[in-house]
């Protein structure tokens, strides 16, 4: 059980219970989320309710927590850290407390909180927020896309300390029945993970029976990767060891997924964003601006053109970035969009935006003859996924053509701070 109640983010708390051995399969009564929890504190005393469910994911009443709270030792003041080339500095106090009461179960059980430590907490906080921000850190893990045989999808996620590994995995089924994630710590032994993955949930929230197993191993290839993703405001540069990694993910009632596509990473990684002031809009509009004015380009060809002056909207429907969640479809504005166009050889044409200094999206359509743009499927592209991992946010896409047809090229900037730059684009 913990509880917190903070000045800034009010009051919350957990709490899971087992009638057996603790930390084994489903706990029989758990926190409520969907709820709001009730801390009330008076002088030294604290009062509580939080809200449960059962095994079986019903609701199953509150837990009431009673507490006295009481000073034990000095108080601590907490240190000053860093964050790359950013500064923090916290001054207050850290007060250990000493906890009495009880935590009483909606069945009249009633536990005892004396083996419970508290700390009372005030603290003010100074960081400093440079005209650029670096940071450097490490990473080690493995993140992979699955599918087994039956056509269900699954993704495994993995963080890779010296003895142990944290394991988040999801799987989506192929008969649109409800995701399935879970996640379990495991260690490590000779570069070999064993792990029975439990509770399971679905995508309410609630108790899925069963575990999932993982089965799966660990071998350094010797092979060097290293790739720059670059935004508006920054970039990002990776350096990765590879992992080999073998295996399967089997989850209750599915086929298995095998794990010898997943390529794990042991990688540094430097970060740099600059002031969020940047660049700013405005100035002299595009020819290519509108798709009247879009430019031709022939396979073999370059061209760059600065963006911050086109106008913000787009002018046709980017379709990988249009999603329907049921309550019809909702699109991701992209801003600045520029024209081009290019003649179709009977062959597959391909659009690159490799070069540019923010993070583009490019979409292909066809004239419809009355003033509309019709995408053509497939053609539209936001980032593109670097093998054997990672991606850059400056997009390319590959699509047929048809001799005779016109095709034109719709070039936006994703909308984060600055969706304009200089874009370069790349026919071939």
């Amino acid at each position: 059980m913990g509880l917190a109640l903070s000045s800034e983010y009010g009051p919350d708390a957990s709490l899971d219970v087992w009638s057996g051995d603790p930390y084994v399969g489903v706990p029989n009564l758990t926190r409520e989320y969907d709820l709001s929890v009730s801390i009330d504190v008076v002088g030294a005393s604290l009062s509580a309710s939080i809200p449960l469910l059962d095994g079986l994911g019903q609701p199953a009443g509150s837990a009431a927590v009673e507490a006295n709270l009481s000073p034990i030792g000095p108080s601590s003041k907490p240190d000053s850290f860093r964050n790359g080339n950013s500064r923090t500095k916290v001054s207050g106090t850290l007060q250990p407390l000493a906890v009495s009461g009880s935590v009483t179960l909606p069945g009249g059980q009633s536990y005892s909180l004396a083996p419970c430590l508290g700390e009372e907490d005030t603290l003010d906080f100074f960081v400093t927020n440079p005209g650029a921000s670096v940071r450097s850190f490490a990473f080690r893990g493995v993140n992979c896309e699955l599918a087994n045989a039956a056509g269900d999808s699954g993704f495994l996620s993995i963080g890779i300390d010296d003895s142990f590994v944290f394991i988040a995995v999801y799987l989506t089924p192929s008969d649109g029945s409800s995701t399935v994630q879970g996640f379990a710590d495991a260690p490590v032994v000779g570069g070999v993970v064993s792990a029975s993955i439990q509770p399971l949930y679905n995508e309410f929230g609630d108790f899925v029976a069963g575990s999932a197993a993982l089965s799966m191993t660990m071998r350094a290839t010797g092979e060097r990767f290293t790739y720059t993703m670059r935004y508006s405001t920054g970039f990002r540069r990776v350096s990765s060891d590879l992992i080999d990694i073998e295996g399967s993910l089997t989850f209750p009632g599915t086929l298995p997924f095998d794990l010898g596509a997943c390529v794990g990473q042991d990688s540094t990684i430097k970060d740099v964003r600059t002031s969020p002031a940047g660049p700013k809009p405005g100035g002299k509009v595009p020819t290519n601006d509108l798709p009247s004015g879009a430019i031709l380009l022939q396979p073999g060809s370059r061209t760059g053109t600065a963006t911050k002056g086109a106008s913000a909207a787009q002018e046709a429907p980017y379709e990988c970035l249009t999603v329907d969640y049921g309550d019809g479809p909702i699109s991701i504005p992209v801003g600045n969009t520029v024209w081009y166009k290019v003649a179709g050889t009977g062959g597959s044409i391909t659009v690159d935006t490799a070069g540019s200094d923010y993070d583009t999206v490019t979409a292909v359509y066809t004239s419809d003859g009355s003033g509309g743009y019709t995408p053509v499927p497939g053609a539209c592209i936001d980032d593109v996924p670097l093998v054997p991992f990672g991606r850059t946010l400056q997009s390319a896409v590959t699509f047929a053509t048809t001799a005779g047809v016109t095709y034109y090229v719709q070039i936006g900037g994703f909308p984060e701070s600055f969706p304009y730059g200089t874009v370069k684009v790349a026919v071939r």
